[in-house]
């Protein structure tokens, strides 16, 4: 009885995909997405570092209809979307399997024609390229829809 219990235990936290924990770093931080940590689970557009760099999403079009096509394109492949103004979109995906719930956010830079974006695993060390996977489908999907 005892060892079900604490199976339960250790089970219920991986099936309802982390969702009760609070997501840290989400918003911007003196107008910049929040950087990532040192961890190996993260990707951030607009931070330098080299593990977690990655590009942000180009447009050549009126940045009006870049961010309305942006917020399709994160629906369509998945993501539910949390908050939203017009400069800010923050975004969580949830793993089909273990459930597990990656935090995406983006800034539209409409001066430079950029959307800078971060997407960061809330739990674990390593995501096994997850998070930059998922990046660069949405860059994809993004440039075929503009």
């Amino acid at each position: 009885m005892l060892r079900s219990l604490i199976i339960i235990l250790i089970c219920v936290p991986f099936m309802l995909g982390f969702n009760f924990l609070k997501p840290q770093n989400i918003g911007l931080q003196n107008d910049q997405l929040p950087p990532c940590k040192s961890t190996l689970n993260c990707v951030c557009s607009e931070h330098q570092s080299d593990e977690s760099f990655i590009s942000p999403i180009v447009f050549e079009n009126e940045a009006a209809a870049a961010w309305i096509t942006v917020q399709k394109t994160i629906k369509d492949s998945g993501g539910k979307i949390e908050k939203l103004d017009s400069h800010y979109l923050w975004a969580r995906f949830t793993t089909p399997l273990m459930r597990f719930v990656d935090d995406v956010q983006l800034k539209l830079d409409p001066e430079n024609k950029k959307i800078h974006i971060r997407s960061a695993s809330r739990v674990g060390r390593r995501d096994f390229g997850v998070n930059r996977k998922r990046i660069e489908r949405l860059r994809k999907q993004f440039q075929t829809e503009m």
